[in-house]
């Protein structure tokens, strides 16, 4: 397998002259750079690194805050610092975190391809340790299924050691993928046996039961690498499935498509948030419903309420329609101007303090849209 390096540091001419080194030696390593901390992140965004090059003082951050967060990302990654400061408490801190090589800057070629030819032997030794232990474990009776089954129960029950999610990412052979976790519960057990349907449909990597941790609950594990308006299309596509499986069965199902996910805490987060809202809201109109009866007293848009649901704004605006039977402006207004017939009947509040309370920021406009919806003013208090 190709390893994946990142080149961190500030000055333009110290990045292309490691590139340059590190392509003539190592022909096949995938090289990545970054000149600070936020073009780091965005790469960590979109791929795992399995070695590191990495300037220890930048302007605005410390290199060593950079391979500590690196490293909670990914603790198997090999890192090598390169540094005009020989300074032994950065040493000394750097050796702490698991640096592999503390270079002082200016580092000779011969340091370098050392320093990297290291770093890839250690990362090959740990690549084929991951793959002696699934032979171990399919030697003793796992198939692959099962290993895979008890690892990803073992992220769902936040149990799993980054070694065995190690195991897990190699296994589905996604190394620089992302996965759309799309988690489903069900109140009938005959939905078991029609997802067959969907997964035939998804080109699935893989789909469990997970009744072991969540009654009645079913994964489903997509890995893709997309851009960000790929993600949308295929969160679009997802739904869209969903929605029709349910009217096709006239099934009572609830799901939740993750954000994606890489590494092992955003697995984990991906899991536990995915379940919480489910269980907050057993239906996917309950939640869209209480969100706005919560929050309908503010300027509350479409595109808010679109993301509570995980959905696009279009296509939210077309799932709305198609499930509440009116549009959402149209929704909105008439749930503000029934909770002021409410407030005018029930209290003493002038009709500006009961347009401010329902959302309306223009009394004006609340006048307009009241009398359009119940054919009176609101100043008649005898509603």
């Amino acid at each position: 397998m190709t390893e994946t390096c990142f080149i961190v540091d500030d000055e333009p001419i110290e990045v292309l002259a490691l590139e340059k080194i590190l392509h003539e030696r190592f022909p096949d390593l995938k090289i990545y750079t970054a000149t600070g901390g936020s073009q780091l992140f965005k790469l960590l965004d979109q791929y795992k690194p399995d070695i590191m090059l990495i300037d220890i003082r930048m302007p605005g951050i410390n290199g060593l805050d950079l391979v500590k967060e690196v490293k909670e990302m990914y603790p198997k990654v090999q890192v090598t610092i390169i540094s005009a400061h020989e300074y032994f408490e950065y040493a000394q801190k750097a050796i702490e975190l698991g640096v592999k090589k503390y270079l002082v800057k200016p580092a000779s070629r011969s340091e370098v391809i050392d320093s990297v030819n290291e770093m890839i032997k250690e990362v090959q030794k740990q690549k084929n340790l991951r793959n002696e232990k699934i032979h171990n474990k399919e030697r003793v009776g796992l198939t692959d299924y099962y290993l895979k089954r008890d690892l990803v129960l073992g992220v769902a029950r936040r149990s799993l050691d980054q070694n065995d999610f190690d195991i897990l990412i190699q296994l589905f052979k996604v190394d620089q993928d992302e996965a759309i976790i799309v988690l489903l519960k069900y109140e009938d057990r005959m939905v078991e046996k029609r997802l067959n349907e969907l997964r035939d449909l998804w080109d699935l990597t893989f789909s469990l039961v997970l009744d072991e941790v969540y009654q009645n609950y079913h994964v489903f594990l997509l890995f893709h690498k997309q851009s960000n308006s790929q993600r949308e299309e295929l969160k679009d596509y997802l739904n869209e499935n969903l929605m029709l499986f349910k009217e096709k069965y006239n099934e009572e199902i609830a799901w939740v498509i993750s954000a994606p996910a890489r590494n092992r805490e955003q697995f984990y987060y991906a899991f536990e948030k995915a379940h919480s809202e489910i269980e907050g809201s057993h239906t996917l109109q309950e939640k869209v419903v209480n969100y706005i009866h919560s929050n309908y007293h503010r300027d509350l848009k479409l595109d808010e309420v679109a993301d509570i649901a995980n959905f696009s704004s279009y296509y939210f605006s077309k799932w709305f329609k198609k499930n509440f039977h009116k549009n959402f402006s149209e929704y909105i207004q008439e749930l503000r101007v029934n909770r002021a017939q409410k407030l005018l009947k029930q209290t003493d509040l002038s009709v500006k303090e009961v347009s401010y309370r329902t959302g309306f920021n223009d009394p004006n406009y609340f006048s307009r849209i009241f009398k359009k919806i119940t054919g009176r003013n609101p100043t008649d208090r005898s509603l």
